[in-house]
């Protein structure tokens, strides 16, 4: 696998969160109501994972 493999695995990953995030908003704006496990699970997932792991590798050029 060349060195940007990773990387591209890692966006996919990402993807599939915002549409799980997607998927939660359209819930919201139909119901009215929130999952708040939902919205902090996204927030902590792109605080940890996408921010820190995912960003790092790609400024670290690895």
């Amino acid at each position: 696998m060349k060195p940007i493999g990773p990387l591209m695995l890692e966006h996919r990953i990402i993807e599939r969160m915002v549409k799980i995030l997607e998927k939660e908003l359209k819930n919201v704006r139909k119901t009215g109501k929130i999952h708040p496990n939902v919205i902090l699970s996204g927030v902590d997932f792109f605080r940890t994972y996408a921010d820190r792991t995912h960003h790092g590798k790609e400024e670290d050029d690895i």
